[in-house]
């Protein structure tokens, strides 16, 4: 059964929209429509309905857990397709377990973002820069698989990214408006960082079990490794601390667009 969903903004200040998610696929991208939420939720297997909240500024979508319903999802995903509006800032939680999630949030002014997964695959870019500062910037997983694309347009002072055993890729290319710092702490996983070639940015790694496969175009400084733009003008930068408990590092420069 298809559902549309319309969410109006609520009138107070600084509303936060919170998604908690299990089996499904979820889409979401920015747009220029009056309501603060658009689109659809489709389960075909008619089993767990789509739930909407709302309590003060802040409005809840999540999934009803109906165990009955279970049996069938593998075969008869449900898929969440839906629009966010850039018109005014807010603040955005995603929460999930087994799910496919495919979101980009460039250009939405968001003050800040949490996202914690318990497996599957999720992939969020940033293709246009956020309007506002944001003030956090929080990513968590269990398992499964983990894209960020294009970071540094998400306008973050303070990243932290957590996970346990998972692939990630972060891309970190995008526009820098002032300092910024990422914490980025992982188990049992493989971790690929592209550095941007034309921001300043300055890297402190450590592998307790694994090994560090760095790029050309760094340079070593007071226990940092460097990018060529740092070492000409250090100053707006990114900061980057990365541990990886049990696996690989990856480091290369990667151009403005993203690309190798």
């Amino acid at each position: 059964m298809k559902t549309p969903i319309s969410i109006p903004f609520p009138a107070g200040t600084r509303p936060k929209l919170r998604f908690s998610t299990g089996a499904c696929k979820f889409n979401l991208k920015p747009g220029e429509n009056s309501s603060w939420v658009e689109g659809s939720y489709d389960d075909p297997t008619d089993n767990l309905p789509c739930v909407i909240e709302q309590s003060g500024n802040e409005v809840s979508i999540s999934q009803s857990r109906n165990i009955s319903g279970l049996v069938n999802v593998f075969n008869r995903t449900p898929t969440f397709d839906l629009i966010l509006s850039s018109q005014n800032p807010f603040d955005l939680v995603m929460e999930g377990g087994a799910s496919d999630n495919c979101v980009e949030l460039g250009g939405l002014p968001l003050s800040s973002v949490a996202v914690s997964f318990g497996a599957g695959k999720f992939e969020m870019s940033f293709l246009k820069p956020n309007p506002i500062l944001m003030d956090s910037f929080k990513v968590s997983t269990g398992a499964g698989s983990m894209t960020l694309l294009k970071l540094l347009n998400a306008g973050f002072k303070n990243l932290r990214v957590e996970g346990g055993a998972a692939s990630y890729k972060i891309d970190f290319t995008g526009q820098l408006g002032q300092d910024c710092n990422a914490n980025i702490q992982i188990g049992v996983a493989s971790l690929d960082l592209d550095i941007p070639s034309d921001v300043p940015v300055a890297v402190k790694s450590e592998t307790t079990l694994g090994g560090i496969e760095m790029g050309s175009g760094f340079t070593t400084k007071d226990g940092w490794l460097v990018n060529q733009a740092y070492l000409t003008n250090p100053s707006p930068a990114l900061s980057i601390s990365a541990s990886v408990a049990l696996g690989s590092l990856k480091l290369r420069i990667a151009n403005s667009t993203g690309g190798a």
